[in-house]
């Protein structure tokens, strides 16, 4: 019984060694995995040649786990890693990261008012870094300048900033309120995606910042039934009178957008549990007529 059980480890080892190569070789896609942390906030970027940019780090081991699912078989360093603001449901899993990858830097705001208390002894032994930033050859992250110089509320000093690969762009902003949102709506310019501030809280994502920005995908992460009514129904609405596609990880998991620069797919790995890089990939490979071409 034993032996049979070594001889499949071996089997699924060589097979994901194998499998490695042609995901780490071949495959030139770019991947944004806006992972299902349930009600919180975690999206992971992979460019082309397999660097990897976090932005957030959902709230606790379940976000952890979630994480892990999407790094390849012996992968454990990230690239950069963003931290939009300081609320728990962001950053909760910040130590566990820390512990288990290799982060070769950070960007945060230190003006957060949450910052100092609580998570200041974390990061000071890495590289802070300040600034916009090319990762790889082709990924560019450009940071709006924060229209609240002295905020007392977390939310109100979330970093807000754009990514650009070739024609494919996103905006972040964290839980950007509203007010703060619209008075950069016409510097962030028109975008493909948006990842939605504050899981779709009313106090964010105004029909004005919505026209302004024009988005192809709207992309929401919140947890399933959760205490807070997230997504609601206002900005469902704005979305929906905008045909706006909407994309939501507390209905159908963690979204995967793959891009060659120019198009883009979406497709769930609801339900992955393992693997979930490699198993994506497949996706990508065998089902890519049945994904949502947006582009």
């Amino acid at each position: 019984m034993k032996a049979a059980k070594y001889r499949y480890l071996f089997v699924v080892l060589i097979i994901l060694l194998i499998f490695d190569l042609i995901f780490g070789y071949r495959d030139r896609s770019f991947y944004a995995y806006f992972l299902d942390v349930g009600q919180g906030e975690a999206t992971l970027l992979r460019t082309p040649e397999g660097r990897y940019v976090l932005i957030d780090t959902g709230p606790g081991r379940a976000a952890y786990e979630e994480l892990s699912r999407y790094f390849p078989f012996g992968e454990n360093t990230i690239d950069l890693l963003i931290i939009s603001h300081f609320d728990n449901d962001h950053i909760g899993a910040l130590p566990l990261i820390l512990q288990s990858y290799r982060v070769n830097g950070v960007i945060y705001n230190e003006g957060d008012p949450d910052y100092k208390d609580d998570w200041e002894n974390y990061l000071q032994p890495y590289n802070r870094v300040q600034g916009d930033i090319k990762v790889g050859c082709c990924v560019m992250i450009s940071f709006f300048e924060n229209p609240v110089v002295d905020s007392r509320e977390s939310n109100e000093a979330s970093l807000a900033f754009r990514v650009d690969y070739q024609s494919l762009s996103f905006f972040f902003g964290g839980d950007l309120p509203s007010p703060e949102e619209d008075l950069i709506a016409s510097a962030i310019g028109d975008i493909d995606v948006l990842k939605v501030s504050h899981h779709g809280s009313r106090n964010s994502t105004s029909k004005y910042f919505v026209d302004t920005i024009k988005p192809e995908v709207a992309i929401i992460s919140a947890g399933r039934n959760n205490t807070y009514g997230h997504p609601h129904k206002e900005v469902l609405d704005i979305f929906n009178m905008n045909k706006i596609a909407v994309e939501r990880t507390d209905i159908d998991g963690t979204q995967v957008l793959i891009s060659d620069g120019i198009t883009m797919e979406l497709v769930s790995s609801d339900g992955c549990e393992q693997y979930c890089s490699y198993l994506i990939f497949l996706k990508k490979l065998l089902l890519s007529d049945q994904s949502l071409n947006y582009l």
